[in-house]
C-alpha cells in the first residue's frame, strides 16, 4: 500500500534553508492544490511539487495549524515534537535564517509495506 507524506523546504537568500516534514499537513489536499505539479520520476510513484511565494507558504502554514491540536496530534508526545517544528517553521519566516528567497512544497509517495 503506498503512503504519501509531506516535505518543506525554506530557503534564504543567504542559502541558509530549512529542511522538515510536517507530518500534519494533510497530503491529499495540497495534492489536489493547482499550485502543485505531479511528477513520476521513478516510474512506479508520483511526487507533487510546488515553488511557493513566503506569503503562499504562510497561509499553508496558518490553515494546517489547527490540525496540530487534534487527533493523533493532540498525544502529548507529539506535541513535544510539532512544538519544536512550528517553532523552526515560525522562527524562519521571522527572518531567523534571513530573508526567504523560496519555498519548495512537496508530496511523495512511497510503499509502506501493507
Amino acid at each position: 500500500m503506498a503512503g504519501k507524506y509531506v516535505w518543506i523546504k525554506l530557503i534564504a537568500m543567504s542559502g541558509e534553508r530549512l529542511e522538515l516534514e510536517p507530518r500534519w499537513w494533510p497530503a491529499e489536499e495540497l495534492c489536489r492544490d493547482p499550485r502543485f505539479t505531479r511528477t513520476n520520476e521513478t516510474g512506479s510513484y508520483f511526487d507533487w511539487d510546488a515553488k511557493l511565494t513566503p506569503a503562499e507558504f504562510q497561509e499553508l502554514h496558518d490553515r494546517f495549524l489547527e490540525a496540530t491540536r487534534g487527533g493523533l496530534f493532540a498525544d502529548p508526545g507529539w506535541q513535544k515534537v510539532i512544538a519544536v517544528k512550528l517553532q523552526l517553521i515560525d522562527l524562519a519566516l521571522a527572518g531567523g535564517i534571513g530573508t526567504i528567497d523560496r519555498c519548495e512544497v512537496g508530496v511523495h509517495e512511497w510503499e509502506s509495506g501493507y
